[in-house]
């Protein structure tokens, strides 16, 4: 008899990379909730491609508010892969969650042509390239996604993880275009080890990642990179702040570093507004067991984070604005009292009237 071989692994995870799936579940259930709840909605809906991404969401979403308050709108376009609606579909059957399928074709086709006839584009619509059309085919999706949350009543989830958040592989107004993202503080890699925690199918986790943004096409092969690799990388460039000459000393590539460092020293937690910002849970430094001021800043409110910003400046840093009552007092010539507190000086001390007693 021959020993049976160990079982091959679904996915890669680097060490440094591995979270405390529970604790990330819990963080990210509740964020969920608070987004709802502080929007003042009780459904969500999103959109199902049969990817991981997607998929991973679903079941989050389901976990923390139930499936019967979640939709999942499926949005295949006419060339787009049979088994990735297949397994979008398992995850619908899986969950129990309502569920609806748009085809965008006339959508695209309608402005770039190449379906029944010429699109709105004119007779240079059917030479578009297959990026062009898998843009506009990712903000049709979106838009779709809007208009079925009025009639749906909730809010639409996003699905992009922080890999491609940081590298820019996303589509503006597109798949990024969204009231909420669960897992945007996740890597690939952390987001494949989160999804076999919450029982996302294993074909789902095994397959290529891939936008099926035209035939045969997977994110890896287009970008030209291997996930573990490149979460390792911005992990050590962006988490850990290590400069191009320390990423060389640990073993990455020079040539690999600075194509990606140009991306990767860009916060994309800075370069949102701050409403934006306030709309990715940052989960992962919890999740590995520590967490530090910088990893909360997602999860605290725009107030509160301008307030945490202050407290950490010097008094002389400060920028403080002056309220409307307060610049009339400057016009007069004098500092108010609540203004010299909020910049950190003392009040200046004025002779207080006298106060005669009358009997």
């Amino acid at each position: 008899m021959t020993a049976d071989r160990p079982a091959e692994p679904l996915f890669e995870l680097p060490d440094e990379l591995a979270i405390d799936t529970g604790v990330a579940r819990r963080i990210i259930a509740e964020f969920i909730r608070g987004q709802l709840r502080q929007a003042g909605f009780e459904r969500a809906l999103l959109g199902l491609s049969g990817g991981i991404d997607s998929g991973l969401v679903a079941y989050l979403v389901a976990e923390a508010i139930g499936p019967e308050r979640l939709l999942c709108v499926l949005m295949p376009y006419r060339t787009s892969s049979p088994a990735s609606r297949a397994d979008a579909e398992e995850v619908v059957r899986r969950l129990g969650c309502a569920s609806t399928v748009v085809d965008i074709s006339p959508l695209v086709d309608g402005y770039f042509g190449g379906g029944a006839g010429p699109g709105a584009l004119g007779a240079t619509g059917p030479a578009a390239d297959p990026l062009r059309r898998g843009n506009l085919a990712a903000r049709m999706r979106m838009a779709v996604l809007y208009d079925h949350s009025v009639t749906w009543g909730g809010l639409v989830v996003g699905t992009g993880n922080k890999t491609e958040s940081l590298i820019g592989y996303t589509t503006v107004f597109g798949d990024s275009a969204c009231a909420f993202n669960p897992i945007g503080d996740l890597y690939k890699s952390q987001v494949r080890q989160l999804a076999a925690a919450v029982g996302v199918p294993e074909a789902i986790i095994a397959k290529a990642p891939s936008a099926d943004l035209w035939p045969g096409q997977t994110d890896e092969a287009e970008g030209g990179f291997s996930y573990p690799a490149l979460d390792r990388l911005l992990y050590w460039m962006v988490d850990k702040r290590r400069n191009h000459e320390e990423l060389v000393g640990l073993g990455f590539d020079s040539a690999v570093v600075e194509r990606v460092e140009p991306h990767g020293r860009r916060d994309p937690l800075q370069d949102l507004s701050r409403r934006r910002r306030d709309r990715t849970v940052r989960p992962a430094a919890g999740a590995r067991g520590f967490r530090t001021a910088r990893d909360r800043r997602g999860q605290l409110s725009g107030q509160a984070r301008r307030r945490a910003s202050d407290d950490s400046r010097s008094a002389t840093a400060r920028r403080i604005e002056p309220g409307t009552r307060e610049r009339d007092a400057l016009v007069r010539g004098r500092v108010p009292d609540s203004l010299a507190r909020r910049r950190g000086e003392r009040p200046e001390r004025r002779p207080r009237p006298h106060r005669f007693r009358v009997d």
